[in-house]
């Protein structure tokens, strides 16, 4: 996943975020996440799930049950899905700011 540089300096300026990787796919997501720690925090874009959204936001729902999943979502559908199939979170791309920086210093509270 490619993160603009307005959302990769605004990740930075969140206090407790770490960036710990960047994928280009869900397999690699997967791969990576085996060597993170349990509770991991991920900001998944829906574009990295191509035509396969609410089958990817659930199949890693059920492979990391522990993770705490953000999902940036293109459309009401996307984001309803991605709720439905296990994100703990689902924002609407173009409306972030607060709402993701709430859901990022909420994180296991």
């Amino acid at each position: 996943m490619l993160l603009s540089q307005a959302l990769h300096t605004f990740l930075q300026a969140v206090p407790g975020v770490t960036l710990a990787a960047a994928v280009s796919d869900l397999d690699e997501l997967s791969q990576k996440l085996g060597l993170l720690p349990a509770q991991t925090t991920v900001l998944l874009d829906a574009d990295l799930l191509a035509g396969h959204f609410a089958l990817g936001v659930a199949e890693l729902r059920s492979d990391f049950p522990y993770l705490f999943l953000i999902v940036l979502t293109n459309s009401l559908i996307q984001q309803e899905s991605a709720l439905c199939n296990g994100a703990n979170y689902a924002l609407l791309k173009g409306f972030l700011g607060l709402e993701l920086h709430e859901a990022l210093t909420g994180v296991r509270k």
